[in-house]
C-alpha cells in the first residue's frame, strides 16, 4: 500500500479492515484473510484494530465450507470478545458474542440463544441501537427455528420500521411468514409473503423477492395445490437462478412434500434427490431441507438400520425442531423394526414433541411411522393415523386422509366418515344450495384440473365428479372458466 496510509499504520490497518469487510460481503474468503492479516501486522499493537480484525477472523471463520468450520469459528468469536472487551469496545464484544450466536445455531439453539441473549444485554446496556436491532432479529431467528415463535421476530420487525431500516424489515417480514406457513396459518403467512415479494421489487432486492416467492410455492404445496406450487417456485428459480440453497427449498419442502400429500412417494424421492443435487457437497445449515424426510422415506423403505439412524440423530441441531422431528422418527422406525419397542416409542415421542407446531409436517411423520408400526406392532398405530387423519382432512388434503382412512380399516378400526357438514361454507354458496362436496370440488377448479384428476384427488369416480361439476356450475350460473374467479371472491 502506497501514499498516506504507507506512513501511518494505524491508517492502513483501517484500511485493510475495511476491504476485509467488502471482501466479506461478497464471500471472497481468501482475500478477506489476506486483509485481516496485513491489518494485523499493520496495526502496532493497536488493541481497538486488534479487536476488529478477532471479529472479522471469525466472520471469515464462519464463512468458509472445511470441515472445522464450526469450532474454529467459536474459538475465534471467543478471542475476539476477550480482546474486544480488554480494549472496552462494547460494540466490538457485541459482535463476537454475536458471531458466538451464529456459530452456535450449527450445533446447539440453546447455546446461540443464550449468546444473543448476551449480546443483546450488552448492545442496550451500551446504547447501541443498531446492534441492538441486528442482534434481536438474530435471536427471533434462533427462537423462529427452536421455538416456532415469532414474537422477536414481530419485535425486530416494528422497531425496524420505526427507524426506516425498510430492507431489514422486509427481510423480517419473509422470516415471519415462512414462520406463518410451517405453523399452517396460510393466509397469513401468504399476505406477509405477497408483501414481501411487492416491498423488494421496489427496493431492488431480488433474492428477497425470489424467497417471497419461494414461500409462497411452500404454502400452496403444503395445502395440495399443486399448480400454484409450482408457478411460485417457477417464480422463485427465476428471479435466483444461481441460489442454489433456493433450488434446494424448492424441490424439498415444495416438491417433494406436495408428492407426498398426494402419496406419491416415488415422486417425492425423486424430488428429494433433486434437492440434494442442487447443493453438492457438505454444507452447513440448520434446516437441511432434504436430509430428514429423506431419512424418514429411507427408514420407512428398511435401508435404514438403527445404528446409522442413531448416528443421524447425533449429528442434528440440538433444539432445532425441524431436523428432530424426521431424525427421532426414523431412529423410532429402524428401532421398531429391531424389536426394541421401549427404545422406538422414546424416539417417536422426541419426534412428535419436535414436530408439534408443525401441523402438515407432523401428520406426514404419523402417517409415515403408522405405515411401518402396523406390520412390525411396535407402537399402537390407531392413534397416530386418527391424528394425521384429522390434520389432513382439517386442512383439505384428500388424498393423504383417505390413506389414513384405509390404513385404520386394515386395523379393523372404524374410520372417520367426515362429510364437512358442519363446516362454515361461505352464506352466498349457503344461499345458492351448494353442498360441502361441490364446494371442496370447487377449490379444486381453482386449481385447473380436469375431472379425471380431481376424480383421483377425492377418490371419486370421473363421471360422479362430472355430475358435481355440472351441478356447481349450474348452482352459481357460470362457466368452468369463472368458477375460480368466483371462489377467490368467497374467501
Amino acid at each position: 500500500m502506497s501514499g498516506r496510509g504507507a506512513g501511518d499504520p494505524g491508517l492502513a490497518a483501517r484500511v485493510r479492515l475495511l476491504l476485509a469487510r467488502a471482501a466479506i460481503a461478497t464471500a471472497d474468503w481468501d482475500a478477506a484473510t489476506g486483509h485481516v492479516g496485513r491489518a494485523r501486522r499493520a496495526s502496532g499493537h493497536d488493541p481497538a484494530i486488534a479487536a476488529e480484525a478477532a471479529v472479522l477472523a471469525a466472520h471469515i471463520a464462519m464463512g468458509t465450507t472445511r470441515p472445522d468450520i464450526a469450532v474454529e469459528a467459536e474459538h475465534a468469536a471467543s478471542r475476539a470478545f476477550g480482546i474486544a472487551r480488554n480494549a472496552s469496545r462494547a460494540d466490538l464484544a457485541c459482535a463476537a458474542l454475536e458471531v458466538l450466536g451464529l456459530c452456535a445455531r450449527m450445533r446447539d439453539l440453546n447455546d446461540s440463544a443464550a449468546a444473543l441473549e448476551r449480546a443483546l444485554g450488552l448492545a442496550r446496556d451500551a446504547a447501541l441501537p443498531a446492534q441492538w436491532l441486528h442482534i434481536l432479529n438474530e435471536l427471533g431467528s434462533v427462537e423462529m427455528l427452536r421455538d416456532a415463535r415469532a414474537d422477536r421476530l414481530e419485535e425486530a420487525r416494528q422497531e425496524a420500521l420505526r427507524v426506516g431500516a425498510l430492507g431489514l424489515a422486509t427481510s423480517i417480514e419473509l422470516n415471519l411468514a415462512a414462520v406463518h406457513v410451517m405453523t399452517a396459518r396460510f393466509g397469513a403467512g401468504i399476505a406477509l409473503a405477497q408483501q414481501v415479494a411487492a416491498s423488494a421489487a421496489q427496493l431492488g432486492l431480488r433474492p428477497l423477492q425470489a424467497a417471497a416467492e419461494l414461500i409462497q410455492g411452500f404454502a400452496m404445496a403444503h395445502q395440495g395445490q399443486g399448480r400454484a406450487m409450482e408457478d411460485h417456485l417457477r417464480a422463485a428459480e427465476t428471479l435466483a437462478p444461481e441460489d442454489a440453497e433456493l433450488r434446494s427449498g424448492a424441490w424439498a419442502i415444495g416438491r417433494a412434500l406436495f408428492a407426498l400429500l398426494q402419496e406419491d412417494r416415488a415422486e417425492a424421492r425423486r424430488a428429494l434427490v433433486q434437492a440434494r443435487l442442487a447443493v453438492p457437497g457438505e454444507h452447513v445449515r440448520i434446516l437441511n431441507p432434504y436430509a430428514g424426510p429423506e431419512l424418514l422415506l429411507r427408514a420407512v423403505a428398511g435401508e435404514l438400520g438403527s445404528a446409522d439412524a442413531r448416528v443421524a440423530v447425533d449429528r442434528v441441531v440440538r433444539a432445532a425442531r425441524w431436523p428432530e422431528l424426521w431424525a427421532h422418527c426414523a431412529l423410532a422406525v429402524a428401532l421398531g423394526r429391531d424389536g426394541r419397542e421401549h427404545e422406538a416409542r422414546t424416539a417417536l415421542a422426541a419426534g412428535m414433541a419436535a414436530g408439534a407446531p408443525y401441523p402438515v409436517f407432523l401428520a406426514v411423520a404419523q402417517r409415515l411411522v403408522a405405515e411401518t408400526a402396523l406390520p412390525d406392532g411396535w407402537c399402537d398405530a390407531e392413534p397416530l393415523l386418527r391424528s394425521a387423519e384429522a390434520a389432513f382432512d382439517r386442512l383439505g388434503l384428500g388424498r393423504a386422509a383417505n390413506a389414513c382412512r384405509r390404513l385404520l380399516t386394515t386395523l379393523g378400526s372404524p374410520a372417520p366418515r367426515r362429510r364437512k357438514n358442519d363446516a362454515q361454507l361461505h352464506p352466498t354458496l349457503l344461499r345458492a344450495g351448494i353442498t360441502v362436496r361441490e364446494a371442496e370440488i370447487m377449490d379444486l377448479l381453482t386449481e385447473r384440473l380436469s375431472n379425471r384428476e380431481i376424480a383421483e384427488r377425492l377418490y371419486l369416480s370421473p363421471r360422479t365428479v362430472e355430475k358435481h361439476v355440472a351441478s356447481l356450475l349450474a348452482k352459481l350460473g357460470v362457466e368452468r372458466a369463472a368458477v375460480a374467479h368466483v371462489a377467490r371472491t368467497l374467501r
